[in-house]
């Protein structure tokens, strides 16, 4: 493509050349033109200025055309980057989001699963202080017996006093 471009410049610059040097003999070619604008202006011209002016007005033609173009080329990519850039901060805000969630998740699991042994602690202590207390029931149950058994009249001794003095009467 570049080649090719090459090529057709070199043809122009050559036909450029051709049009004005051709523009310069006497003869016809020297007489001048009258132009009219508008049916306002009129302007003579010699045929090389002709030329120089077509040329003039076909380098501004190519100028605005490679402006324009820059322009749209310069609009497509910061749209581009624009969406780009919206679309990576969509994924980072859902992957924050996201982050988020888990870590709410894991903290939520996690509470749950220390809820779950705090409530197993406290039951196996219930069922420790269950079984203590049945064992201790027995206990007094075998140390009455033995007790009622000794004395032979069945009966219990007096309780000790509440107040913390010693028992009398032993």
């Amino acid at each position: 493509m570049l080649i090719l471009g090459l090529i057709v410049l070199l043809i122009a610059i050559a036909l450029g050349v051709a049009l004005i040097l051709g523009t310069g003999a006497e003869g016809p070619m020297s007489q001048e033109v009258d132009l009219t604008f508008f049916d306002a202006v009129s302007v003579s011209l010699t045929p090389l200025a002709l030329v120089v002016a077509g040329m003039a007005v076909m380098f501004l033609f190519w100028l605005g055309l490679v402006m324009i173009r820059s322009a749209l080329a310069r609009s497509r990519r910061k749209r581009r980057e624009r969406k780009e850039a919206e679309r990576e901060s969509r994924e980072r805000l859902a992957a924050e989001e996201e982050a988020r969630r888990r870590d709410r998740e894991e903290a939520d699991a996690r509470l749950e699963r220390e809820r779950t042994e705090s409530e197993r602690r406290h039951h196996a202590e219930l069922d420790d202080q269950r079984t203590s207390t049945q064992i201790a029931r027995e206990r007094a149950e075998v140390a009455e017996g033995q007790v009622r058994s000794s004395r032979g009249d069945g009966a219990l001794p007096p309780p000790p006093p509440r107040d913390g003095s010693p028992r009398q009467g032993r």
